[in-house]
């Protein structure tokens, strides 16, 4: 008899994953890939499977007709990520393309008879399923979790009807996310081509016809490049006093920062007014933001001070875009560093300020719509992880209908 959890229905079975197989888990080809080529088979890597399981659309690779003959999936294999930092990523082949898995990939291919392949694959996105790979994964100088171990894993198995229905459900979810992120991805390019017109005047705004002219970064304001105060000295940290570093600047506005300074650390910087337009120029060059706050901020980052002659806003955008030209101002070496005088004479096109002003609403009213977009995407993301963690452990039935459509 199998051994039952407690914390699912009577009516559902624990298996191990080698009892709902067709065959033996089996490790994929250790062959060289080749640069994708269409009249060979498609090779996948662990590198071709994202954290939710979709096949990546990047850097596809292709293996030789002989060395693929072995390997090839058929529509309902799983793949499971074997070793490196990725262990446990999984994937689920869903047509019948030519596609050949690689050898840190171990192929199940379920019986349909026993399992639905798509409640399978759901189960590898759960939180029960990612527990049983922290506590099973073997460390050392490469992490790992071998065929034997994975045909050990236990999975629930409730009725065949009520696994295809669980898996209907969340495939709905699954398809409202993709929609939503086509949604962004829409957005964004709309975005961009608003940029590429509206910043380099090659459309113009509906009553805006003076000429623009071309001014120089250091010319819009105070250029201030950042510093950072000895952290020897404890005392200068820990404060309530904002410093900040690129880790902050993750949209558009920085409104708080993660390490703060005392104010004996305060009087070391060169502190910066609200408003403060601010740039990576080491390394990660062009990354930007707004400050919201006052603050000061490392070396990594230069600030402009905007005068009240030009709109802060529309200087963000402006460096956004142009963000090509700052890296290729940085030169190329092993560390890129867009140094204080070199960023002061980087030139950018400029209309007059109320020109900058509407632009910069247009766009910013863009990057309104897209964090609306992606606040909705976060929310379905959120209700399809509570509904599998009420599906796939029983807590509801299918059978509940009404409870399922109000939550997705």
């Amino acid at each position: 008899m199998k051994n039952k959890s407690r914390h699912i229905p009577n009516e559902w079975k624990q298996v191990r994953l080698e009892e709902v197989c067709l065959a033996r888990l089996s490790y994929g080809a250790n062959a060289p890939s080749v640069d994708y080529d269409d009249t060979l088979p498609r090779y996948l890597r662990i590198t071709d499977i994202s954290e939710d399981g979709k096949l990546l659309q990047n850097d596809f690779k292709s293996i030789s007709i002989k060395e693929a003959e072995n390997y090839y999936l058929k529509k309902g294999d799983i793949v499971f990520a074997r070793t490196g930092a990725t262990v446990g990523k999984t994937y689920i082949h869903k047509s019948d393309d030519l596609l050949a898995y690689a050898g840190y990939l171990i192929r199940c291919r379920p019986d349909p008879k026993k399992i639905f392949p798509s409640f399978l694959f759901f189960y590898t996105q759960s939180n029960r399923y990612k527990i049983w790979i922290i506590n099973t994964l073997r460390t050392g100088a490469q992490p790992n979790i071998n065929s034997k171990e994975y045909a050990r894993l236990r999975v629930p198995l409730p009725p065949l009807s009520e696994q295809r229905a669980i898996a209907s459900i969340l495939t709905v979810a699954d398809r409202l996310i993709s929609l939503q992120e086509r949604l962004i991805e829409a957005k964004r390019k709309q975005k961009l081509w608003l940029m590429q017109k509206l910043l380099t005047g090659k459309m113009r705004l509906k009553g805006f016809t003076k000429e623009w002219k071309e001014a120089k970064l250091g010319e819009l304001g105070k250029i201030v490049a950042g510093n950072t105060p000895s952290k020897q000295n404890l005392e200068n940290w820990g404060g309530e006093f904002c410093w900040v570093t690129a880790e902050d600047m993750k949209g558009k506005y920085v409104s708080k920062t993660s390490i703060k300074l005392t104010a004996l650390g305060k009087s070391k910087t060169r502190w910066l007014p609200a408003e403060t337009v601010l740039i990576t120029c080491i390394a990660s060059i062009g990354l930007n933001a707004i400050a919201k706050i006052e603050c000061a901020t490392n070396q990594q980052i230069n600030a402009i001070i905007v005068s009240k002659k030009f709109s802060n806003e529309f200087i963000y955008y402006v460096l956004s875009y142009y963000k090509k030209t700052l890296i290729k101002a940085a030169g190329i070496g092993g560390i890129q560093i867009l140094n204080k005088s070199v960023f002061s004479n980087i030139k950018i096109p400029l209309p007059p300020l109320s020109e900058q002003r509407a632009i910069a609403a247009i766009l910013t009213i863009a990057d309104e719509e897209i964090s609306l977009l992606k606040r909705k995407l976060d929310l379905l993301i959120q209700q399809k992880r509570g509904l599998m963690q009420k599906l796939l452990t029983g807590k509801w039935s299918t059978a509940n209908v009404k409870v399922i459509e109000e939550f997705i």
